[in-house]
Order: structure tokens, then sequence, then C-alpha cells
């Protein structure tokens, strides 16, 4: 195998109580815990019941999506899972910080690295 230069010049992230990498940064300086309750907005639109669920990190607004930018219908984009909405979001914020357009990535040689859990998604769609 030969040695290969390789260079991390974007990179993205969504933490709890951080919509990006400098929040997420600040959160760290200042001693933030962001674990928490699930707030009422989440369980509510979850169809959560009771008050018998442990503190987490939680992500804001993981229903915000804008699938026309992605060009995904409304249909598919409803029906996706959040992991790979978010995927997508992340991978556009990361050629962005880089400071390159789609257009300019999608001429070069470029790779972008993603980890996105298996949570069983579509099991739930399969009990809808």
């Amino acid at each position: 195998m030969r040695d290969v230069d390789i260079a991390i010049i974007g990179m993205s992230g969504v933490f709890p109580e951080a919509r990006d990498l400098n929040a997420f940064y600040r959160n760290l300086c200042e001693g933030r815990d962001s674990v928490r309750d699930i707030p009422d907005e989440r369980r509510e639109s979850g169809r959560l019941q009771g008050n018998n669920y442990q503190i987490n990190g939680v992500l804001d607004r993981i229903d915000l999506f804008d699938h026309s930018f992605f060009s995904i219908s409304k249909f598919e984009a409803d029906y996706m899972d959040p992991h790979h909405r978010m995927a997508l979001q992340l991978a556009y914020a990361a050629i962005e910080h880089a400071g390159y357009s789609l257009s300019q990535v999608s001429k070069a040689c470029t790779g972008v690295a993603v980890a996105v859990p298996n949570r069983g998604y579509e099991q739930l769609l399969d009990d809808v």
C-alpha cells in the first residue's frame, strides 16, 4: 500500500444544546452539562406518556429539514430516518465549513465520512 496524504479541511457536528461545533466548544469551555429531561414538546410529538424516562442529551429541532434543497420529495423526506436527514445536513455543513460549494466538491476527488447509528427506524415504519 502506498502512502497517501489526507487532509481534514472541514468538519460539522450537532450536539445537545449545540447546533454546531462552535457552540459545542463554548459549552465545553463553560463546563455546561447538556444532559436534561426530555422537553415537553418532544415528549408530546413522540407520543411519550408519563415521566418515567432517564435524563439524556437531546438534540433540538431534528424535525427541521429542507427536502427541496437536497432534491428529495416531501413524501420521501417525511419517511426518511431522521439520522439520514441529519447526515445529509451535516455532510453539507462540513463541505461549507471547508469553504467549498457543492459544485466544487462534485468535481474533486473528495470524500465525506459520516457516522450514523442504526436505531431500527425501519421497524418503527413497519409498526405504523
